[in-house]
């Protein structure tokens, strides 16, 4: 049997296993979302409006549950073990930065990827507005990921600790 640190301990390898592979599947799923936006608009406006759609999917099925499961996991890694603590610096930073992107998301960029598909069903691809809203959407999207670029970072060099 294992002695209650040694549960411990791969308990918190667990936890902290998850995080992590919430964090690629969140981030590499917004460069990869990106780098596929990027091929679209360059292929021309129906490429770019599946990437939009598909956007959307991606947005409320993959990225929303993700990132809000590395947040959990982030704060019983900090509560749930004396390792770290809620007042260290890159701890606040990767929370801010955390809440954020969820703000972004769930509050901007999934329900604008929704009004942007059904804009599309109405006008077409080619219109004007269906354009600049890509636009819009692709710059707020790459802002984002700057953010939680920024994130990867500070957890894994944690910096003022």
């Amino acid at each position: 049997m294992l002695a209650m640190s040694e549960m411990s301990s791969h308990l918190y390898s667990t936890v902290l296993f998850l995080h992590i592979f919430c964090a690629i599947v969140w981030v590499g799923g917004g460069v990869t979302m990106q780098v596929l936006a990027s091929r679209a608009l360059k292929a021309g406006p129906d490429e770019a409006a599946k990437i939009a759609g598909s956007a959307e999917f991606m947005g409320t099925r993959v990225f929303l549950p993700a990132s809000i499961i590395l947040l959990l996991l982030g704060l019983a890694m900090v509560l749930g073990w004396d390792f770290w603590s809620l007042t260290d610096v890159w701890v606040l930073i990767g929370l801010g930065g955390i809440a954020s992107t969820i703000i972004i998301g769930a509050g901007f960029l999934g329900p604008e990827a929704g009004r942007l598909a059904k804009l599309i069903e109405e006008k077409g691809t080619t219109d004007p507005e269906v354009s600049a809203r890509i636009a819009r959407i692709l710059k707020i999207s790459r802002i984002d990921l700057a953010v939680l670029i920024v994130v990867v970072w500070d957890m894994a060099y944690k910096p003022f600790s």
